[in-house]
Order: C-alpha cells, then structure tokens, then sequence
C-alpha cells in the first residue's frame, strides 16, 4: 500500500565510468532491498555496461536527485563531479 513515505524509502544505485561520469542508475524498493539483491543489481549493472567501475548505493534525497538531474541534462564535468562527491559522501561504495 503507498503513503506519502513511499519516495523516501528507495535506495539508488550509480554506475559510473572509470572518470566518474554517470553511465546508469536504478531505483531499488525500500522492500526489495538486501545485501543479497544490492549486490545482484550492481552486478547486473557492470554486466550490462562494459564501462562502469563504480557503483555505488545511497538512500533517496533531494540534493542528489537534483545532482544527478544536472549531470545528465548538462553534461559538464563540474556536475559529474558534484555528483560523484555526493554519492561518495551520502553512500557507500558496492563491491
């Protein structure tokens, strides 16, 4: 059943390439999450794009969906590099 709590509760996956631009991200379910299918989505994610190096999870927030809006609309290096700062510092790096 949704609430208003919905939007909060999702974790984000980011794959990124070796210099940290952002290939793909995917929302994972409050319920679906679990180090089991973390792991299982990162290594679809690196199977899928030839190029990621990097994926990292990080819950759901504002500053990073805004972080990311910019990465992919502008493709400036400033907001690749916002973003990865971001990720890094609000997540955490998966194996």
């Amino acid at each position: 059943m949704a609430n208003g709590n919905d939007v909060a509760r999702r974790t984000y996956l980011y794959a990124f390439d070796k210099t940290y631009h952002l290939i793909r991200y995917v929302m994972i379910p409050w319920e679906e999450m679990g180090i089991d299918n973390l792991l299982l989505q990162a290594g679809m994610l690196r199977s899928q794009y030839n190029d990621v190096r990097y994926v990292y999870a990080a819950d759901n927030s504002y500053d990073l969906y805004e972080a990311c809006r910019d990465a992919l609309r502008t493709r400036l290096e400033q907001d690749h590099i916002t973003l990865k700062i971001l990720v890094e510092t609000k997540g955490m790096l998966v194996p």
